[in-house]
């Protein structure tokens, strides 16, 4: 009996540690705000960021990857207000996304001296979505530079939950069947392009038990 407790206690000690582990792991978010740059034209989105659970005031390499370049943005540097602090400037770091469309991605991430990815995060300025009544989320973001392919993420299923995909583009029609994963997620690829046209529009729209209206109207090619 002393045994097994003994080794009951090192499984809850472990499984502790795991946790408190997990719970200190280091996080990288982005908030965007529209700011104005040029009196001529629309409020352009900028993205400022916050890092958790890194130490403050220590140097970090922030990196940012488009369409598989990567560039070196700059040092930075955690504050009190976890904000990360370009280190040159001694402001908070921005990033501006003037020339992005809607669906647009940018990976971003820290690197410590060692060059260890420390934290990532996925930056949407534009966010290709919609939500619907009962909690469902559909996003796209196009995984190609000339916009003919988008990468699917719909969150708010039941585990498991069989859904309907209905996808057009142009005159071409489709539909067929999905499965939610465990965790109530749909991932899946969209490829709108139509033969002999370099642009068009097109909508995706999934119908679970109780979705409402989770639909989206988009534009794919090098016009969009």
């Amino acid at each position: 009996m002393n045994k097994c407790i003994f080794l009951l206690l090192c499984v809850l000690i472990l499984s502790a540690a795991d946790f408190l582990r997990a719970e200190s792991s280091p996080t990288l978010t982005y908030q965007i705000k529209k700011q104005f740059v040029r009196s001529n034209n629309p409020l352009c989105p900028f993205a400022y960021f916050k890092a958790e659970n890194l130490p403050l005031h220590t140097s970090f390499h922030f990196f940012a990857e488009h369409f598989g370049s990567v560039s070196e943005i700059g040092q930075v540097y955690v504050d009190e207000e976890q904000r990360l602090i370009n280190l040159n400037t001694k402001k908070e770091l921005s990033l501006s996304f003037d020339t992005f469309s809607k669906g647009e991605a940018i990976n971003c991430w820290l690197e410590d001296e060692n060059k260890k990815i420390l934290a990532s995060v996925k930056v949407i300025p534009l966010p290709l979505e919609k939500r619907d009544a009962a909690g469902h989320h559909l996003l796209l973001t196009f995984i190609t530079p000339n916009c003919e392919q988008f990468w699917l993420v719909a969150t708010g299923f039941e585990p498991f939950e069989k859904v309907q995909m209905y996808s057009s583009s142009e005159n071409e029609k489709h539909c067929h069947q999905v499965q939610a994963a465990a965790d109530g997620s749909i991932h899946s690829t969209l490829a709108p392009a139509v033969i002999g046209k370099k642009t068009g529009k097109a909508s995706v729209e999934l119908k679970g038990k109780n979705t409402d209206h989770l639909k989206i109207h988009y534009t794919w090619g090098v016009e969009s």
